[in-house]
């Protein structure tokens, strides 16, 4: 009889260590929620604010959340981003600066990717705002001064490393495990480098096909370039 209260009294201890992780669990979530419901666009207009030493200015087309010597920013949830666009282009009439959006709130991964391309396509800069309960923390998903440099370390690897040589294959996957040292490669970073080494190979050998596609080598279908690859040192 002793044993069996005591396992029900173990039983017991569990239970109550299982219900006060469930209940703080409970909480750390009640606390996110509540500090993303408080944190709309004032709020982090206020914080940026403080951040850039920035304030509104009066554009010919509208007032801007923020601007500085050299940007305009604007402020906005995810799913305002067509909003986001049209006023950050309108400001920028007869009052050109480099133009900057910091997004907020929650989307999904392939329309976030959309809006960032969208964004890229005018060349404006893109940040987001990701709320923790220490503080604010400012994610950034697109800048182009990072970019052209990445752009032209890619085509200084390319120069050096690629060469011509008649009837050899060269191929995408080979390039970005070599320059990016990895072998598990996202379908939407090798793309940017197969645009990087059709543009590459465009300017540098004019008599070649630029295009990535099929080649035949030996008699038999590869994905690459033909009478190109990479040189071994």
């Amino acid at each position: 009889m002793e044993d069996n209260e005591l396992i029900f009294d173990m039983y017991k201890k569990i239970d109550e260590k299982l219900n006060k992780i469930i209940q703080r669990q409970d909480d750390f979530e009640l606390r996110l929620e509540s500090l993303e419901a408080k944190r709309n666009e004032i709020y982090y207009q206020k914080f940026l604010e403080k951040r850039l030493g920035a304030t509104h200015k009066r554009t010919i087309y509208g007032i801007t959340d923020l601007s500085t010597k050299d940007e305009h920013v604007e402020i906005k949830q995810w799913r305002d981003y067509k909003t986001a666009l049209g006023q950050l282009l309108s400001y920028n009439f007869k009052d050109t600066k480099n133009l900057c959006v910091y997004f907020f709130g929650t989307i999904k991964d392939e329309q976030k990717t959309n809006i960032i391309d969208l964004f890229k396509s005018k060349n404006i800069k893109v940040y987001e705002f990701i709320d923790t309960l220490q503080g604010i923390v400012i994610n950034c998903l697109f800048n182009y001064n990072n970019n052209e440099k990445d752009k032209l370390n890619f085509y200084k690897w390319l120069e050096q490393n690629i060469i011509y040589k008649e009837n050899e294959l060269l191929q995408l996957k080979d390039i970005c495990q070599l320059y990016l040292n990895k072998n598990d490669i996202h379908s939407s970073i090798s793309t940017k480098y197969r645009q990087e080494v059709e543009m590459y190979i465009k300017e540098t050998y004019k008599n070649l096909k630029c295009e990535y596609g099929v080649v035949m080598l030996n008699a038999k279908q590869y994905k690459g370039w033909k009478h190109l690859y990479i040189k071994n040192e």
